[in-house]
């Protein structure tokens, strides 16, 4: 199986939004403001789709990637 950074990084965000794969967003712009800098005209976060998964399933997947970095 191949898959693309981009696409992990929505597989564990789905799996972090009890089953929601969210729209990727990109950043049009950056401005500096203090220690972090401030993003400018972030649009507001869109739900792609809902998966339909078990949530237990995925409470199980939330607590083993926990536990894998404690």
């Amino acid at each position: 199986i191949t898959v693309t950074p981009m696409q992990v990084a929505l597989m564990i965000g789905a799996i972090a939004n009890g089953g929601q794969l969210m729209k990727p967003r990109l950043v049009q712009s950056i401005e500096e403001q203090g220690e972090f800098g401030a993003v400018e005209a972030m649009p507001p976060p869109q739900v792609e789709r809902d998966i339909d998964v078990n949530p237990q399933h995925l409470a199980w997947i939330r607590d083993a990637m926990r536990a894998d970095v404690e």
